[in-house]
């Protein structure tokens, strides 16, 4: 279903450990700023903030898909 997928129990690491989100963007091999990160918890947004990555922390699908339509302006129209 995905290209890239990181598996935590495969690689050995967690969220919000920095390394995971570099293992990350090593595998799409793209710059942090160009990828997206979305959770609910607010420490792992701030670690992917850290290291470049645009991330918002997920309070509902609303919320959520207007931040995103913001950033990716195609997305507006979609339903």
């Amino acid at each position: 279903m995905f290209d890239v997928s990181v598996i935590s129990a495969e690689v050995g690491l967690a969220k919000p450990d920095p390394a995971i989100y570099q293992l990350l963007l090593e595998r799409l091999a793209l710059p942090a700023e160009t990828v997206a990160f979305i959770d609910d918890i607010e420490h792992n947004v701030e670690a992917a903030q850290e290291v470049g990555i645009v991330s918002v922390v997920h309070t509902d699908a609303a919320t959520t898909r207007q931040w995103f339509a913001a950033r990716v302006p195609q997305l507006e129209a979609q339903p």
